[in-house]
């Protein structure tokens, strides 16, 4: 789903859309999501096995973070979760890549970032699963590992900008139509007055096509924050029988950097449902801004 927006002196976003997609105006600073922060914070890691609606924890899995920003104190701190599957890190405000590693799963990397205090439940799938109770499809493009039957996942590939099989883009990106820049994911958009910004939103249900794996009433929502002159924009999807998921763990937020006086302002109507092979499906509402729009199942 993608939207557009647009820089103005005053006012708020306006939206437009492809695959969600969303056109706004930008206002407001802040700390830089490259960059690390003079504060710690209290991160609470928790690995599951499969969906953490299961609740079935994972003790033993190694954890490495690697910040976004070399410089940072923090880069590279290690720890095991307990026997509840949890590990405590107390860390700099900042950006990081978490490296999971178990003997018995396939390991798995998850990106966040820390503003204040984080809680993070991560998902990792074993490296043998139980066949389903039905025969399973052909494979389709051979991705691996296969997740779990009747447990949807959303967002659950490898994230990639680029759009290959077996990976998943950012939850949220955004670019500056105006100056025709290509798609930021975790980091900034720079915009001034009268120039247009186009959100883009990415959800996808990455478990193989049993009707027992369907994602009923996806939901995705995004939110703008302002604050001096940056404008934040984060992003959340989830399903009445999927998690919830954010772009704090899907590749990250976007800063817009703007001239001070400047606000983004949604560009109504301009929201749209795009396929992953960029066909267009259908109009979105605004709200996707906010309230959340439902994509169905």
């Amino acid at each position: 789903m993608k939207f557009v927006t647009k820089v103005t002196q005053s006012g708020i976003a306006r939206a437009m859309a492809s695959a969600l997609v969303l056109a706004v105006i930008v206002t407001s600073t802040g700390l830089s999501l490259a960059d690390w922060g003079p504060e710690r914070q209290d991160v609470t890691i928790r690995v599951f096995n499969g969906d953490p609606l299961q609740d079935i924890r994972v003790a033993g899995a190694s954890l490495r973070l690697v910040a976004d920003d070399s410089s940072n104190p923090d880069n590279g701190v290690q720890g095991t979760t307990d026997g509840n599957g949890t590990y405590f890190f107390r860390l700099y405000q900042g950006s990081y890549h978490i490296e999971v590693r178990h003997q018995d799963f396939y390991a798995r990397d998850f990106h966040i970032t820390v503003l204040s205090t984080f809680n993070g439940d991560l998902s990792i799938i074993p490296l043998e699963s139980v066949p389903g109770p039905t025969p399973q499809p052909p494979a389709g493009g051979g991705c691996l590992p296969t997740p779990p039957r009747g447990i949807p996942m959303l967002n659950n590939w490898p994230i990639s900008m680029g759009g290959e099989d077996c990976t998943d883009m950012p939850l949220v990106m955004a670019r500056n139509v105006t100056r025709n820049q290509g798609y930021v994911s975790n980091g900034t958009v720079q915009t001034s007055t009268n120039e247009t910004v186009r959100i883009h939103f990415y959800v996808h249900n990455g478990v193989q096509d049993f009707p027992d794996n369907i994602a009923q009433n996806v939901r995705v929502k995004g939110d703008i924050s302002h604050s001096n002159r940056t404008a934040t924009i984060t992003a959340e999807a989830w399903a009445d029988n999927a998690n919830t998921i954010t772009s704090a763990q899907k590749g990250g937020h976007v800063a817009v950097d703007m001239n001070p006086g400047e606000t983004l302002e949604v560009i109504p109507g301009s929201a749209k449902v795009y396929g992953r092979g960029g066909n267009l499906i259908g109009s979105a509402n605004d709200s996707v801004i906010g309230n959340g729009f439902n994509l169905g199942d």
